[in-house]
């Protein structure tokens, strides 16, 4: 066997490492992703599970809020907490959900949902979400609402 034909067996072996490399990191990202992805769904419920808590702390508030009924001073508090909650639930979808490059509509369109029978909740935690950096969901919000109108 020459020197040539030995160079030759080398570089295909080397290609084939090379291949057998790339075809290995693309299932690890695959995994990742996956990951990633599994991480924000449990996040998101976990998140949720807070906002579902706190209206079964106050099924009494929760009820006149969505029966549009006048609210003491406590009362108000307390849905303003519950809205707040729900609002930055949503808010929190929305950045994961950029972040992860999924399809941004399912938090805009579940926000838009929830509140679209009590827009004063929407009032309420408008303004906090604008201060806390939510902006562009805002926006998005506000661009769906005007949509379904």
């Amino acid at each position: 066997m020459n020197w040539e034909a030995v160079g030759a067996i080398g570089e295909v072996f080397g290609a084939l490492v090379v291949v057998g490399t790339l075809l290995y990191l693309a299932l690890q990202i695959r995994q990742n992703s996956n990951l990633a992805k599994a991480d924000y769904y449990n996040k998101a419920q976990m998140g949720f599970s807070s906002f579902r808590s706190m209206v079964n702390a106050h099924p009494q508030v929760f009820l006149k809020m969505s029966k549009l009924e006048s609210l003491s001073e406590e009362e108000e508090i307390i849905a303003s907490n519950i809205c707040g909650e729900l609002a930055f639930n949503y808010a929190i979808l929305y950045e994961n959900e950029r972040a992860l490059a999924l399809e941004k509509t399912s938090a805009v369109t579940g926000f838009c949902l929830a509140f679209s029978g009590i827009p004063s909740a929407y009032e309420i935690v408008r303004g906090q979400l604008i201060v806390h950096g939510f902006d562009e969901f805002v926006d998005e919000i506000e661009q769906k609402m005007s949509e379904d109108t």
